[in-house]
């Protein structure tokens, strides 16, 4: 990467918003649920933050972003490379909500993944919905992560709504 850089921008969006995901410890599920999102690195750039847009926050809630390296050929997540971690209140629905991740460095042409969990209560996440033939996001996909199931399942017509920001 040359030494001249470009201004903070979005490298990455997703922004259609026509459903609600839910995430931690939502009443009447046995299960608390954390949600992921994998992307391609669209250029070679230094991650400042990532962005999600919360629906609905239900009381006050420590919400954390974890990044990750992403396998999309094998569908495997890697370690993580960096955390971030705020507190949410029901104020704080509708609006973006930015976790600083400064620090890392994103590779053009890679995939990377980051995952939403909450505790001790839960959010609702904005993300579209759209059909497997016409996914709304096309260069990742949205995951759930549950107690009985660590691992995971992507869909493809699903995707968190979020921006990476970087410089």
């Amino acid at each position: 990467m040359n030494n001249t850089r470009m201004p903070l921008h979005n490298m990455t969006t997703q922004l259609t918003n026509n459903a609600t995901g839910w995430i931690g410890d939502v009443p009447g599920n046995n299960e608390h649920l954390v949600k992921g999102q994998t992307f391609i690195a669209g250029e070679e750039a230094d991650l400042v933050a990532v962005k999600i847009f919360p629906n609905m926050v239900a009381g006050e809630n420590n919400v954390s972003v974890t990044l990750y390296d992403f396998d999309p050929a094998n569908e495997q997540w890697g370690q993580p490379i960096h955390a971030a971690s705020r507190e949410l209140k029901k104020e704080d629905a509708g609006q973006w909500i930015s976790f600083d991740l400064s620090g890392s460095h994103l590779e053009k042409g890679k995939a990377y993944g980051f995952r939403l969990d909450t505790q001790p209560s839960y959010i609702g996440i904005a993300e579209a919905c759209s059909s497997s033939r016409q996914p709304v996001f096309n260069s990742g996909k949205e995951w759930l992560f549950t107690d009985s199931n660590p691992a995971g399942d992507a869909y493809s017509y699903l995707s968190l709504v979020f921006k990476i920001e970087v410089i």
